[in-house]
């Protein structure tokens, strides 16, 4: 049904290059659908790119298990430098995502350090202080799951004292995956 209003849109001329919104959309829809092709097609034709759609896509290869798709366009956008400094907190946990699922925890590291690094810009107001449990959580499951359940407790040990219950979860997942690994 999709496919049918993507082209119906294309075919009646209401469909411009440059309506970014709709062609994210369309970009979304093929991807949860497991039509990684078309999705990969549609972002392959903007005109333009921002963190939204790099986000998109990424995200939508790690949902069609096909994380290391997903790493060579987080590096591909990493080379673009507009797009480079769009970037906002959002795109960590996609990447760190794709790490723990193909157990790189070199690169899950050079995202973490990474992380710091924005979050120390001055241009930003995100800050690791701030709590921020999806973040957290991300960078436990990595570190547990790549078999670094040390870095994993250093990362939950910094936003101690705050008691989260998704950093208490994925700290505790983390024991039990060493556990029964």
């Amino acid at each position: 049904m999709g496919q049918i209003i993507h082209a119906l849109a294309i075919k009646s001329g209401g469909f411009y290059p440059t309506m970014l919104l709709l062609k994210r959309a369309f970009l979304d829809m093929y991807s949860k659908c497991w039509v990684i092709g078309s999705a990969r097609k549609v972002f392959d034709e903007m005109p333009e790119r921002n963190l939204v759609t790099w986000n998109a896509m990424i995200v939508g290869y790690v949902r069609n298990g096909m994380e290391n798709y997903g790493l060579v366009d987080y590096i591909a956008s990493e080379n673009n430098i507009a797009e480079f400094f769009k970037v906002d907190s959002t795109m960590f946990v996609p990447l760190l995502t794709v790490c723990t699922e193909l157990f790189l925890l070199k690169v899950g590291r050079q995202v973490h350090g990474f992380l710091i690094a924005f979050s120390s810009c001055h241009c930003n107001n995100y800050s690791l202080d701030d709590g921020d449990a999806i973040i957290g959580s991300a960078l436990i499951n990595m570190y547990s799951k790549c078999g670094s359940i040390g870095e994993a407790r250093k990362v939950f040990d910094a936003w101690l004292p705050a008691q989260l219950v998704a950093l208490w979860n994925s700290m505790i997942s983390g024991y039990m995956y060493k556990w029964f690994s």
